[in-house]
């Protein structure tokens, strides 16, 4: 954090990040019916807070916007996604937290220039080239 002091008759400048966007109640679900845990983090494509979730998988969200994708993390990762309507309701929202396009136990290696996934349990089996 930086401060400063402004001198009599000066005038100071300060840029403030700004999240724009619609602000609504939400319901998110997972896709066996459950719920994501107390105090999971909503956040935008910019790693943005929009939301945390409080009991029952109500979240208050702010910066949505339509057909907009949000994370959810819990357990410092990112374990869903939810992704706003073209319309986006006056009323409570229902929303879906599917999985994300891979799972935590994946990661991205680079064997011989080519790019593979590999589970955690198979990385540990094979050696990564140098590069």
């Amino acid at each position: 954090m930086v401060q400063g002091t402004l001198t009599e008759g000066a005038i100071g400048f300060r840029r403030f990040g700004i999240v724009s966007g619609q602000k609504a109640m939400a319901v998110l679900s997972l896709a066996d019916g459950d719920v994501p845990p107390f105090g999971a983090v909503v956040q935008n494509r910019e790693h943005i807070r929009t939301g945390m979730v409080s009991e029952d998988g109500m979240v208050w969200l702010s910066g949505i916007n339509p057909e907009e994708t949000m994370q959810v993390l819990w357990g410092g990762e990112m374990q869903c996604e939810i992704r706003f309507p073209e319309t986006i309701p006056a009323g409570n929202l229902l929303l879906p937290c599917v999985s994300a396009t891979k799972t935590q136990s994946e990661k991205s290696v680079t064997t011989e220039e080519t790019p593979r996934w590999l589970t955690e349990a198979d990385a540990g089996n094979r050696r990564e080239s140098k590069q």
